[in-house]
Parts: structure tokens; C-alpha cells; sequence
């Protein structure tokens, strides 16, 4: 009878010391993001935000050559305005060698013009394409301040087991996850249309350099 006792002793002992449930099993949310050291997370932050603080210096002079690319076209545009005038006045008085001049001038501020045109769209699409980059910038701060938080609850000393909080947090994590990849996309999106937008201006540019017939 005591060898028993002692026997039964001895599992219930080890029954107590048996090793508690990791964080990350008692809370299978958890599995959704892989933990990563607090001072990566912290790096990544700071990197983000100097994505963000870049692209800021970037926007000022976009859009002002963007203003200035306006600002050119609505000239070329008062020119050819004024050579159709003048090329109205000369067929009504049926000068023949002015009506061919200012044809040829027309022709050519014409072209300009549709250059001008392309050129003004170019710079508006790369403001925009910034201003997604800058948004994508500043969601992904968000996304990996989320991650931190979280790194951080999971990690406290305090926490051993179940915890109530923690499908929240992932969730929260997961939607700032998703946000910053979909403005990522966005600014993906519109950095293919200032390149299409260039290649058209590129065209018009040659178009304008061609001699004029």
C-alpha cells in the first residue's frame, strides 16, 4: 500500500508540472501572423515613414511642373487662336501668300499644342501616382504599428495562456494588411498610367519634330 501511495504520488506530481500550453496554442488567431522581433517590426516603421516623408519632398515640385505644363498649353493654345484670326482676315482679303504662311503655322501649333496636351496629362498622372505612393507609405506605418502591437501583448510577460484580446487585435492587423496592399495596388495602377501617358507624349513629341508638309 505505501509503494502505491508513493507510486500515486508521483503522477500526480508530474501531473502538475506538466508545461502549460504556449501562447500561440491557447490562441490559434495567433497563427494568422507570424511573430516577429520587436526591433525588426520597429525598423520597418521607421522605414515606412521615411517612404512617407520622401515622397512629400517629391510632390511639391511634381506639381508645379505640372502647373507650369498648364500653364504653356494655355499659351500655345492663345497663339493658335490668334494665327486663325489672322488666317481668317487674309483669306477674306484673299492674301495668298500670308494664307500660306499661316498655314503652315497653324499646322505647327497644332502639333505643339497636342504635345503640350500630353505633356500637362503626364505631370497630373505623376502627381497622382505620388499621392498614391504616399498613401500606400502611410498605410503600411499603420500595418506595421498594428504588428507591433500586437508583438507586444503576445510577448508581455504577463500572458500565458488565453486571451480574450487577441482575436481583435488580429483582426485589426489583418485589416491594416489589407488596406496597405490594396493602396500598394492603386499606386502600382497609376505608376502604369503615367508610363502609358509618357509613351503617348513621347509619340506627339515625334509627331512635332516630323516635318511639317
Amino acid at each position: 500500500a505505501p509503494s502505491a501511495a508513493r507510486a500515486q504520488g508521483a503522477t500526480d506530481s508530474t501531473s502538475a508540472a506538466a508545461p502549460v500550453a504556449s501562447v500561440e496554442e491557447a490562441n490559434p488567431s495567433l497563427g494568422l501572423i507570424p511573430l516577429r522581433p520587436q526591433g525588426e517590426i520597429t525598423t520597418s516603421i521607421s522605414t515606412a515613414k521615411a517612404e512617407v516623408g520622401a515622397i512629400e519632398i517629391e510632390l511639391a515640385p511634381a506639381r508645379e511642373r505640372a502647373v507650369v505644363a498648364k500653364g504653356r498649353l494655355n499659351i500655345q493654345r492663345g497663339e493658335l487662336q490668334t494665327a486663325e484670326s489672322r488666317m481668317k482676315l487674309a483669306k477674306q482679303i484673299k492674301n495668298t501668300t500670308e494664307v500660306a504662311a499661316l498655314k503652315l503655322a497653324i499646322d505647327k501649333d497644332k502639333r505643339e499644342i497636342a504635345y503640350l496636351a500630353r505633356t500637362e496629362d503626364a505631370m497630373r498622372a505623376d502627381v497622382s501616382r505620388l499621392e498614391a505612393e504616399r498613401e500606400a507609405a502611410k498605410a503600411t506605418v499603420t500595418m506595421y504599428e498594428r504588428e507591433l502591437e500586437l508583438a507586444i501583448l503576445r510577448t508581455a510577460p504577463g500572458i500565458t495562456g488565453a486571451d480574450p484580446r487577441f482575436p481583435d487585435m488580429v483582426r485589426r492587423t489583418l485589416e491594416a494588411m489589407k488596406a496597405a496592399a490594396d493602396r500598394r495596388a492603386d499606386a502600382a495602377a497609376r505608376a502604369k498610367a503615367v508610363a502609358e501617358r509618357q509613351i503617348t507624349q513621347l509619340k506627339a513629341l515625334d509627331r512635332m519634330a516630323a516635318p511639317v508638309k
